[in-house]
């Protein structure tokens, strides 16, 4: 999918809303353009030239059962286990399709952010995000990642901490 909507700044809309979510938070709107897309960790880790477990993945789930907008944040080095998800909820959750996650979120999959989305959502932050390590998360397109830290997501998301990965 392409990016559109760029306006005189250079920044694709998608981009723009997450860098105004960032800004709302009180959380500095660091984000750097690409030149590659980076649909995957490994992607990004090169792109940015930082080890896989600093670029955080913001993986989109459906409740089973009241059909709500569900965000994991979590380590790019680590797994998501849909059932600790739903315990941590109390309901079951399943992947959601990319046309239900680009309705949801505003955002096309390659590129979630963790914040800034059409939809309220339920957002649980793994504790491998946790503290003040330098991290890379999506920024809305395939080729923007903004720098933050985990004390950052959890301010501006106002995600709950839980286990929500596989075991190693």
């Amino acid at each position: 999918m392409e990016e559109s909507g760029a306006r005189s700044d250079g920044l694709p809309d998608p981009v723009r809303r997450v860098a105004a979510a960032l800004e709302a938070a009180g959380q500095p709107a660091d984000i750097r353009l690409l030149d590659q897309r980076t649909h995957t960790v490994e992607e990004a880790a090169r792109a940015l030239d930082v080890d896989a477990r600093q670029i955080v993945k913001s993986m989109v789930l459906r409740g089973e059962r009241d059909g709500r907008l569900v965000l994991v944040v979590l380590a790019g080095d680590r797994q998501v286990d849909l059932d600790k998800v739903g315990a941590a909820l109390g309901e079951p959750v399943r992947r959601a399709d990319p046309d239900w996650v680009q309705e949801r979120t505003g955002f096309a999959i390659g590129g979630i952010p963790p914040l800034a989305h059409l939809t309220p959502a339920a957002i649980l932050l793994d504790g491998g995000v946790d503290g003040d390590e330098d991290l890379w998360a999506g920024a809305g397109t395939a080729r923007a990642m903004f720098r933050t830290s985990g004390r950052g997501l959890r301010d501006a998301t106002g995600g709950t901490v839980a286990d929500v990965t596989r075991s190693a």
